[in-house]
């Protein structure tokens, strides 16, 4: 029991260690097509009452350019719209416990009644402790992978009028 407990302490003491040496800020990019003009796509990503996204359990609007979200899981996260730009960019900034950061997407016509969207998120996690976990656990592609079939499945559905 007593070397069960010692390497448990010494990995935790080891990646938290390791926090030192990462890079605070995480960067991912990714372009994807989706169907839907780029005025379609767009409504779809700038109004944070879409109910498309399976990882929110709700969102909370403030105003025209804050608003809240509620994940299924975690910590809520606050958003402020930096850039807007109907059918052509869009951008927030957001911050929760333990991180801050900003999304932003470029929409371009793909051909056809296609989009191009084009976006990056950027991540920082000042706590060398939390950066280790958030990497494993909560690194953006994870998200971004979420979020992107998400969006294609809201894209690709007809909307309900």
């Amino acid at each position: 029991m007593k070397a069960i407990v010692s390497i448990l302490a010494f990995s935790v003491m080891l990646a938290a260690v390791s926090g030192w040496f990462m890079d605070p800020v995480q960067r991912v990019s990714m372009t994807v097509e989706l169907d839907g003009s780029p005025l379609a796509v767009y409504a779809l990503v700038s109004d944070p009452r879409q109910p498309w996204r399976t990882d929110l359990a709700q969102v909370l609007v403030h105003d025209s350019t804050r608003w809240t979200e509620l994940p299924a899981r975690g910590d809520p996260i606050e958003f402020r719209r930096t850039d807007a730009e109907p059918g052509k960019r869009f951008a927030v900034a957001f911050s929760s416990r333990g991180f801050s950061g900003m999304w932003s997407g470029e929409f371009a016509p793909a051909g056809g009644a296609r989009t191009r969207l084009t976006f990056t998120e950027q991540v920082t996690v000042p706590s060398p402790w939390l950066r280790p976990i958030s990497r494993v656990f909560f690194g953006p592609e994870k998200a971004m992978q979420r979020y992107v079939a998400d969006l294609r499945r809201a894209a690709h559905t007809p909307r309900q009028r």
